[in-house]
């Protein structure tokens, strides 16, 4: 069996471990509210190795959306703001 070789993410891995702190939960909460194994939630926080799939379950765990989990402002739009 060949090793899968790990795409390194460490801002994505810093920012999913602010996210977390700043919903105030442990990762066994913020992985069971998300739908996903500790071992994920742990290599995502670790590495940012995280599919799409994991991010989706963080993002609703922590109640942003994945481009904020990615350190991207929230649309306008998807903010439910007007524009000018």
């Amino acid at each position: 069996m060949a090793a899968r070789a790990l795409s390194l993410d460490l801002a994505l891995a810093a920012a999913l471990r602010a996210a977390r702190a700043r919903a105030g939960i442990t990762q066994m909460v913020a992985a069971v509210r998300a739908g996903i194994t500790l071992h994920a939630l742990r290599r995502a926080e670790m590495y940012g190795a995280a599919s799409t799939r994991t991010l989706a379950g963080l993002a609703r765990a922590y109640g942003v959306t994945i481009d904020e989990l990615r350190g991207r402002p929230r649309a306008a739009s998807a903010a439910g703001e007007r524009e000018p």
